[in-house]
Protein backbone atom coordinates (compact mmCIF):
# COMPACT_ATOMS: atom_id res chain seq x y z
CA UNK A 1 0.00 0.00 0.00
CA UNK A 2 0.95 3.37 -0.35
CA UNK A 3 1.67 6.02 2.68
CA UNK A 4 -1.93 5.80 3.28
CA UNK A 5 -5.17 4.94 2.00
CA UNK A 6 -9.12 4.48 2.69
CA UNK A 7 -10.84 1.43 1.62
CA UNK A 8 -14.39 1.33 0.84
CA UNK A 9 -16.19 -2.21 2.01
CA UNK A 10 -16.81 -3.54 4.97
CA UNK A 11 -14.65 -4.47 7.56
CA UNK A 12 -14.86 -8.11 8.19
CA UNK A 13 -14.06 -8.46 4.54
CA UNK A 14 -11.12 -6.39 4.30
CA UNK A 15 -9.41 -7.15 7.31
CA UNK A 16 -9.95 -11.10 6.23
CA UNK A 17 -8.23 -9.98 2.95
CA UNK A 18 -4.89 -8.30 4.68
CA UNK A 19 -1.75 -9.70 5.44
CA UNK A 20 -1.34 -11.33 8.35
CA UNK A 21 0.65 -10.02 11.34
CA UNK A 22 1.32 -6.66 9.65
CA UNK A 23 -0.45 -3.94 11.75
CA UNK A 24 1.09 -1.92 14.80
CA UNK A 25 -1.62 -0.78 16.08
CA UNK A 26 -6.07 -0.56 15.64
CA UNK A 27 -7.36 3.06 16.48
CA UNK A 28 -10.59 3.03 15.80
CA UNK A 29 -14.18 4.49 17.36
CA UNK A 30 -16.25 1.52 16.21
CA UNK A 31 -20.70 2.03 16.75
CA UNK A 32 -22.36 2.67 19.85
CA UNK A 33 -25.84 1.31 19.17
CA UNK A 34 -27.43 4.31 19.69
CA UNK A 35 -29.48 4.75 16.73
CA UNK A 36 -27.65 6.90 14.29
CA UNK A 37 -28.32 7.14 10.72
CA UNK A 38 -25.31 4.45 10.38
CA UNK A 39 -26.30 2.47 12.91
CA UNK A 40 -30.09 1.72 12.36
CA UNK A 41 -30.97 -1.80 13.05
CA UNK A 42 -28.27 -2.82 15.16
CA UNK A 43 -28.46 -3.40 18.71
CA UNK A 44 -26.01 -4.29 21.51
CA UNK A 45 -26.44 -7.89 20.75
CA UNK A 46 -25.98 -7.41 16.70
CA UNK A 47 -22.88 -4.37 18.04
CA UNK A 48 -21.71 -7.73 20.07
CA UNK A 49 -21.76 -9.80 16.73
CA UNK A 50 -19.98 -7.32 14.70
CA UNK A 51 -17.26 -6.44 17.43
CA UNK A 52 -16.35 -10.33 18.03
CA UNK A 53 -16.03 -10.79 14.36
CA UNK A 54 -14.01 -7.57 14.29
CA UNK A 55 -11.76 -9.17 17.28
CA UNK A 56 -11.28 -12.18 16.02
CA UNK A 57 -9.70 -10.66 12.46
CA UNK A 58 -7.92 -7.72 13.93
CA UNK A 59 -5.92 -10.64 15.85
CA UNK A 60 -5.19 -12.21 13.01
CA UNK A 61 -3.73 -9.29 11.46
CA UNK A 62 -1.94 -7.35 14.23
CA UNK A 63 1.37 -7.74 14.76
CA UNK A 64 2.60 -9.78 18.09
CA UNK A 65 2.65 -7.23 21.11
CA UNK A 66 0.46 -5.14 18.76
CA UNK A 67 -2.50 -3.12 20.17
CA UNK A 68 -5.98 -2.28 19.61
CA UNK A 69 -7.09 1.07 21.34
CA UNK A 70 -10.98 1.15 21.45
CA UNK A 71 -12.90 4.45 21.91
CA UNK A 72 -16.45 3.64 23.03
CA UNK A 73 -19.66 5.07 25.02
CA UNK A 74 -21.51 3.79 27.44
CA UNK A 75 -25.21 3.54 27.64
CA UNK A 76 -28.22 2.93 30.21
CA UNK A 77 -29.98 1.59 26.88
CA UNK A 78 -29.73 -2.04 27.08
CA UNK A 79 -29.50 -1.94 30.93
CA UNK A 80 -28.56 -4.72 32.38
CA UNK A 81 -26.21 -5.55 29.30
CA UNK A 82 -23.38 -3.01 29.14
CA UNK A 83 -20.84 -1.65 26.61
CA UNK A 84 -17.73 -2.84 29.02
CA UNK A 85 -19.03 -6.14 29.37
CA UNK A 86 -19.71 -6.60 25.27
CA UNK A 87 -15.88 -5.40 24.42
CA UNK A 88 -14.25 -7.39 27.63
CA UNK A 89 -16.11 -10.24 26.32
CA UNK A 90 -15.34 -10.35 22.80
CA UNK A 91 -11.62 -9.34 22.91
CA UNK A 92 -10.72 -11.60 25.39
CA UNK A 93 -12.52 -14.36 23.66
CA UNK A 94 -10.48 -13.29 20.45
CA UNK A 95 -7.02 -13.76 22.40
CA UNK A 96 -6.56 -10.11 23.51
CA UNK A 97 -4.86 -9.12 26.78
CA UNK A 98 -6.40 -6.29 28.29
CA UNK A 99 -3.67 -3.90 28.56
CA UNK A 100 -4.86 -0.86 29.93
CA UNK A 101 -8.46 1.58 31.00
CA UNK A 102 -8.84 5.20 30.09
CA UNK A 103 -11.18 7.90 30.36
CA UNK A 104 -11.64 10.27 27.27
CA UNK A 105 -13.41 13.66 29.72
CA UNK A 106 -14.95 15.90 27.02
CA UNK A 107 -15.59 19.39 27.29
CA UNK A 108 -18.75 20.32 28.71
CA UNK A 109 -19.81 22.68 26.17
CA UNK A 110 -19.21 20.24 23.25
CA UNK A 111 -22.06 18.07 24.98
CA UNK A 112 -25.43 18.15 23.23
CA UNK A 113 -28.16 18.28 25.77
CA UNK A 114 -31.68 17.21 24.59
CA UNK A 115 -34.30 18.72 25.86
CA UNK A 116 -35.23 15.30 27.63
CA UNK A 117 -31.77 15.72 29.48
CA UNK A 118 -32.93 19.24 30.64
CA UNK A 119 -35.72 18.57 32.74
CA UNK A 120 -34.75 15.22 34.02
CA UNK A 121 -31.61 14.81 36.57
CA UNK A 122 -29.91 12.71 33.73
CA UNK A 123 -25.98 13.85 33.65
CA UNK A 124 -24.54 15.04 30.12
CA UNK A 125 -21.95 12.16 28.19
CA UNK A 126 -19.28 14.31 29.44
CA UNK A 127 -16.82 10.54 29.51
CA UNK A 128 -16.34 8.04 27.60
CA UNK A 129 -13.76 4.98 27.74
CA UNK A 130 -10.91 4.48 26.14
CA UNK A 131 -9.57 0.66 26.36
CA UNK A 132 -6.55 -0.94 25.10
CA UNK A 133 -5.78 -4.64 24.66
CA UNK A 134 -2.80 -6.06 23.61
CA UNK A 135 -1.88 -9.47 21.59
CA UNK A 136 0.57 -11.33 23.12
CA UNK A 137 3.18 -12.20 23.61
CA UNK A 138 2.83 -9.38 26.54
CA UNK A 139 7.03 -8.48 25.94
CA UNK A 140 8.75 -5.42 27.42
CA UNK A 141 6.72 -2.04 26.38
CA UNK A 142 8.41 0.93 24.50
CA UNK A 143 8.06 4.09 27.27
CA UNK A 144 7.66 6.93 24.24
CA UNK A 145 5.65 9.38 26.19
CA UNK A 146 5.60 9.00 29.92
CA UNK A 147 3.95 12.19 30.52
CA UNK A 148 1.12 10.90 28.59
CA UNK A 149 1.44 7.25 29.07
CA UNK A 150 1.16 7.10 32.92
CA UNK A 151 -2.37 9.54 32.37
CA UNK A 152 -5.77 7.37 33.22
CA UNK A 153 -7.92 10.98 32.48
CA UNK A 154 -7.00 12.22 28.91
CA UNK A 155 -8.33 15.56 27.55
CA UNK A 156 -8.82 17.05 24.16
CA UNK A 157 -8.57 20.27 23.31
CA UNK A 158 -9.11 20.91 19.48
CA UNK A 159 -12.71 20.80 17.58
CA UNK A 160 -14.21 18.14 15.79
CA UNK A 161 -12.69 19.33 12.42
CA UNK A 162 -15.86 18.29 10.79
CA UNK A 163 -19.55 19.82 11.89
CA UNK A 164 -22.31 16.80 12.68
CA UNK A 165 -24.44 17.86 9.99
CA UNK A 166 -21.49 16.38 7.72
CA UNK A 167 -20.53 13.16 10.38
CA UNK A 168 -22.92 12.34 13.71
CA UNK A 169 -20.30 10.78 15.77
CA UNK A 170 -17.03 12.46 14.67
CA UNK A 171 -13.93 12.96 17.28
CA UNK A 172 -11.17 15.27 16.99
CA UNK A 173 -7.71 14.16 15.82
CA UNK A 174 -6.33 14.58 19.17
CA UNK A 175 -7.70 11.70 20.44
CA UNK A 176 -6.15 8.98 18.28
CA UNK A 177 -3.19 10.88 18.01
CA UNK A 178 -2.77 10.10 21.61
CA UNK A 179 -2.50 6.50 21.08
CA UNK A 180 -0.88 6.37 18.08
CA UNK A 181 1.76 8.37 20.26
CA UNK A 182 2.20 5.97 22.73
CA UNK A 183 1.92 2.58 20.54
CA UNK A 184 3.75 3.25 17.66
CA UNK A 185 7.00 4.72 16.23
CA UNK A 186 7.58 6.35 12.60
CA UNK A 187 6.50 4.25 9.87
CA UNK A 188 4.62 1.94 11.47
CA UNK A 189 1.21 1.01 10.48
CA UNK A 190 -2.43 2.34 11.44
CA UNK A 191 -5.41 0.84 10.75
CA UNK A 192 -8.84 2.11 11.16
CA UNK A 193 -11.69 -0.44 10.69
CA UNK A 194 -14.54 2.14 11.26
CA UNK A 195 -12.64 5.03 9.58
CA UNK A 196 -15.40 7.37 9.42
CA UNK A 197 -14.44 10.88 8.94
CA UNK A 198 -10.89 9.85 8.77
CA UNK A 199 -9.79 11.60 12.13
CA UNK A 200 -7.36 8.48 13.06
CA UNK A 201 -6.06 8.61 9.76
CA UNK A 202 -5.50 12.57 10.07
CA UNK A 203 -3.69 12.10 12.88
CA UNK A 204 -1.75 8.93 11.24
CA UNK A 205 -0.75 10.97 8.67
CA UNK A 206 0.55 14.28 10.71
CA UNK A 207 2.78 11.68 13.34
CA UNK A 208 4.34 10.17 9.75
CA UNK A 209 2.84 6.92 10.52
CA UNK A 210 1.41 4.37 7.21
CA UNK A 211 -2.70 4.34 7.33
CA UNK A 212 -5.16 2.26 6.11
CA UNK A 213 -8.73 3.48 7.02
CA UNK A 214 -11.57 0.85 6.48
CA UNK A 215 -15.18 2.34 5.59
CA UNK A 216 -19.00 0.99 4.58
CA UNK A 217 -20.17 4.21 3.81
CA UNK A 218 -19.00 5.50 0.38
CA UNK A 219 -19.56 9.27 1.32
CA UNK A 220 -17.58 9.03 4.36
CA UNK A 221 -14.57 7.17 3.06
CA UNK A 222 -14.80 10.22 0.57
CA UNK A 223 -14.62 12.80 3.18
CA UNK A 224 -11.91 10.84 4.74
CA UNK A 225 -9.63 10.77 2.54
CA UNK A 226 -10.20 15.03 1.75
CA UNK A 227 -8.80 15.65 5.03
CA UNK A 228 -6.00 12.72 5.21
CA UNK A 229 -5.14 14.20 2.32
CA UNK A 230 -4.95 17.65 3.65
CA UNK A 231 -2.97 16.80 6.51
CA UNK A 232 0.59 17.95 6.71
CA UNK A 233 2.89 14.89 7.59
CA UNK A 234 5.94 15.79 9.55
CA UNK A 235 8.96 17.63 7.65
CA UNK A 236 11.78 15.70 9.28
CA UNK A 237 11.70 11.64 10.55
CA UNK A 238 12.01 12.91 14.11
CA UNK A 239 8.98 12.31 16.85
CA UNK A 240 6.36 14.99 16.95
CA UNK A 241 6.34 17.78 19.74
CA UNK A 242 5.23 16.10 23.26
CA UNK A 243 1.42 16.62 24.02
CA UNK A 244 0.74 19.50 25.35
CA UNK A 245 -2.73 18.81 26.63
CA UNK A 246 -1.79 17.63 29.54
CA UNK A 247 1.21 19.65 31.54
CA UNK A 248 4.09 17.81 33.01
CA UNK A 249 3.86 14.73 35.87
CA UNK A 250 4.90 15.85 39.20
CA UNK A 251 4.49 12.45 40.86
CA UNK A 252 5.68 11.71 44.81
CA UNK A 253 7.42 8.94 45.25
Amino acid sequence: MSEWEVVTGDCHDVLRDMEAESVDLFCTSPPYAQGKEYELGLDWHGLRDLMADVAHASYAVAKPSGFFFANFGETTKYDPLTMTALYSDVFTAAGWLSHSRRIWAKSFAQCRLTGAMQTHTIGAAEWEHLWTFRKPPNSNEAMRDKTLSLRGIWTTREPNGVSRDAHPAVFPAELPEKAIRIWTDIGDLVCDPFCGSGSTGVAARRMGRRFLGIELNEGYADMARTRIGQAQPPLFADEPAPDESHPPLTLAL
